[in-house]
């Protein structure tokens, strides 16, 4: 991760697929969150970090149960 300072800090991510099969209307951060939802195509070229795109496009070839 870079910082807005031109720093570099090391993260460890974590990514877990869902399958989602509807939305609340309302949840406590609705006001502070937007969401935006997109095909697997869509979410892998939308990221900026190129190994969570990657990941994204793996996550689409597996069926999630």
């Amino acid at each position: 991760m870079r910082l807005k300072s031109g720093g570099v800090m090391v993260c460890e991510v974590h990514v877990f697929p869902l399958k989602v099969t509807r939305q609340s209307k309302q949840w406590p951060e609705k006001e502070e969150r937007d969401v935006k939802w997109l095909s697997i195509k869509q979410a892998a070229e939308t990221v900026q970090e190129p190994m969570l795109s990657e990941i994204i496009r793996r996550l689409g070839r597996k069926p999630v149960d």
